[in-house]
């Protein structure tokens, strides 16, 4: 006789005025044997845990499930607790009993303020907004109440990543990976929009030209941490060392047709110039009052083409990757000013114009000493290195 598997843990039940569980979150999870219930330990939800409801008219309740995983569906909170093990990678797919899943979960209206019940949720849309307002969030970019499904599964989410190295849209594939529930990964590129072309063509030339822009850390013509995703989606070494060669030696390379098949279904790409940046900047600050850098700005108009291309999207989530103070003539530009004066002079400018405290390591910066004057040409490097290292010893 096969031994009954079982997953137990504390999770945090939404709970709706009509005691319907609208989902369970789960923190952590354990396989095996379930403990006594005088051996359980705490669940430490603390004040995110409330017996009242709250505007939606949701209770946040713990709850100790355990799931007998061959066994058929017993309730919403075990159905939750057998996605969370799929979604956490505790389970393979297809090796859980999900018998039952769609009669046990219940239609819920999935928004930016979390579960509705979706029989009240005109009534409660409005006693959120109404709370919100009384809070004193009177400048929240969005105070509506934004239904993103209503469905019996929350959606998964969109994230839009500007890049040039593909360093965190690869850290992002990984997140993905491991069970966070990520839906496309949207590339966001400058004019140096090699990636924009490769991931709709599959074909990577560096042979073009480069430009210095307002977002450089995105200034990149060979993104060295492709190679690695690629590696991870073919799992051929030698496929990969043969398309570095070709791009070493010829400075292009085209992926087969199938890698290219999987790189569709993972990924999106767009691009977006300085002007349109600049714009992005404008816009985003009249409308949400929200600062945001040039790498951030180059995001946010990719995930305007990206929703205007793609009318049945998921949430989308732009990356916001850095102060709009590292890059303070270019932000004032796109407010409609002109910088005059040095960086701090600008970066001065730019606090004045918009309210937005200064960062106080930048801020500080101006009173510091220099601590680094020697400009040597890159043929020099090593020797001055080495000269360094002996003169420290």
């Amino acid at each position: 006789m096969t031994e009954q598997r079982t997953a137990w843990g504390w999770g945090l039940a939404s709970i709706d005025a009509a005691g319907n569980t609208l989902d369970v979150w789960y923190p952590e999870l354990t396989l095996g044997e379930a403990p006594a219930e005088t051996s359980r330990p705490n669940h430490n939800f603390g004040a995110i845990a409330h017996d009242e409801a709250d505007a939606r008219g949701v209770r946040r309740i713990p709850v100790f499930t355990v799931s007998k995983l061959d066994e058929p569906i017993e309730d919403a909170a075990d159905a939750y607790l057998r996605l969370h093990l799929l979604s956490m990678r505790l389970a393979k797919p297809n090796t859980l009993n999900l018998d039952g899943i769609f009669a046990k979960l219940n239609n819920v209206v999935w928004t930016n303020y979390g579960p509705f019940a979706v029989d009240d949720f005109a009534l409660r849309k409005l006693d959120v907004m109404a709370a919100t307002r009384q809070s004193g969030a009177v400048l929240a970019p969005h105070v509506d109440v934004n239904v993103l499904s209503i469905d019996k599964f929350p959606r998964m989410v969109d994230y839009v990543v500007p890049t040039g190295n593909f360093g965190d849209i690869l850290a992002g594939y990984f997140a993905k990976e491991m069970g966070l529930p990520v839906g496309k990964l949207v590339c966001a590129s400058n004019a140096n929009n090699v990636l924009t072309d490769f991931l709709r063509t599959g074909r990577y030339d560096r042979r073009r030209p480069f430009y210095k822009t307002v977002s450089p850390s995105m200034d990149i013509l060979v993104s060295s941490n492709l190679e690695r995703l690629l590696y991870l989606l073919s799992g051929d070494d030698k496929l990969i060392a043969d398309l570095m060669k070709q791009l070493s030696e010829n400075g292009e390379y085209e992926v087969p047709a199938d890698m290219l098949e999987k790189l569709h279904e993972l990924f999106w790409a767009g691009f977006c110039d300085d002007e349109g940046a600049k714009t992005a900047i404008g816009k985003v600050w009249k409308d949400d009052h929200y600062l945001c850098d040039t790498h951030t700005a180059v995001a946010w108009d990719v995930a305007q083409q990206y929703k205007q291309a793609n009318p049945e999207h998921n949430a989308v989530v732009v990356l916001s990757t850095a102060s709009p103070y590292k890059f303070p003539a270019a932000v004032l530009e796109g407010i409609g000013e002109k910088a005059e004066g040095d960086e701090f002079d600008v970066m001065e400018q730019l606090h004045k114009v918009t309210g937005v405290p200064v960062p106080k390591n930048l801020a500080d910066l101006r009173s510091r000493a220099v601590r680094h004057r020697d400009v040597i040409d890159r043929g020099e490097m090593l020797d001055y290195v080495l000269g360094k290292a002996a003169a420290e010893k």
